[in-house]
């Protein structure tokens, strides 16, 4: 069942002003934990762990995700990856506000042994999610928050990032079909780069035309059991993406496609 646009604008200028705080709330901590701290303490185990749990805090109000791969059972070290979308959005002349989905990757033996520069790095990517995007997803799925959103979304883009998928590759219209919803996205030109993520179609909500487009796809993702099938304008199939669990990001990022120090 919908809800209201005007509830999902509620909903989503109230994440915002959650996330200022909370940013702002971090940002207090981590000069008092780091930037104050003298060498030892930036790179010791207590101060670490501290400001990792600090980063997640960070990205809650507009995080889509995170996970934490630990090395061993028998050390404390681990590799961590978050995601969210940046704060406040920015503007597109004649589109509309957007985000960029962020990415934060933390390697704590790293950091210890070679410093921040090379253990902690946060990275900006060439996806970009309309505020429209957002409040359709609140509005026509059953999320109830933007980590909701995250959850549905983050595979493809998780695909389009780990196996380093040429921009340019892309159909100018991607509709990323899914199980009950489609994913509706634009390829910027190559000047600007990347892809921007426009709104959320809910199938059950579907007028004739749109199912007689989607319904064929709908059809093979439950005969294959996939995640997600790529489809552009002219209803030709680009590539699908199966259910799977992806690698760490750690090794792929310096030359992604998609992401950017």
């Amino acid at each position: 069942m919908y809800i209201h646009e005007s509830i999902a604008k509620a909903k989503l200028k109230g994440t915002t002003r959650t996330c200022e705080h909370i940013q702002e709330d971090c940002h207090k901590r981590t000069e008092s934990h780091i930037l104050n701290s003298a060498r030892k303490s930036i790179l010791s185990k207590k101060a670490l762990l501290r400001e990792i749990d600090n980063t997640i805090e960070a990205y809650r109000a507009f995080g889509l995700g995170n996970r934490i791969f630990s090395r061993n059972r028998t050390s404390w070290h681990k590799t961590v990856e978050a995601y969210g979308l940046t704060n406040p959005p920015l503007t597109f002349e004649g589109v509309g506000e957007y985000r960029n989905i962020c990415i934060t990757t933390i390697d704590t033996r790293s950091v210890q042994m070679k410093g921040f520069g090379e253990g902690w790095r946060n990275f900006v990517g060439t996806i970009y999610v309309l505020e429209h995007f957002l409040l359709r997803g609140l509005q026509r799925t059953n999320a109830e928050n933007i980590k909701d959103i995250g959850d549905q979304i983050m595979p493809f883009i998780m695909h389009l990032i780990v196996n380093n998928v040429e921009v340019m590759s892309l159909p100018r219209y991607c509709y990323f079909v899914s199980k009950d919803y489609v994913y509706v996205g634009h390829r910027l030109d190559e000047e600007s780069g990347g892809l921007l993520m426009k709104t959320i179609l809910n199938k059950s909500k579907m007028d004739k035309n749109q199912m007689s487009y989607f319904s064929p796809f709908f059809d093979k993702l439950e005969e294959k059991n996939l995640a997600f099938i790529l489809v552009n304008e002219r209803e030709d199939e680009i590539f699908e993406i199966p259910y799977q669990d992806f690698p760490k990001l750690g090794h792929i990022t310096e030359h992604s496609n998609w992401l950017h120090k």
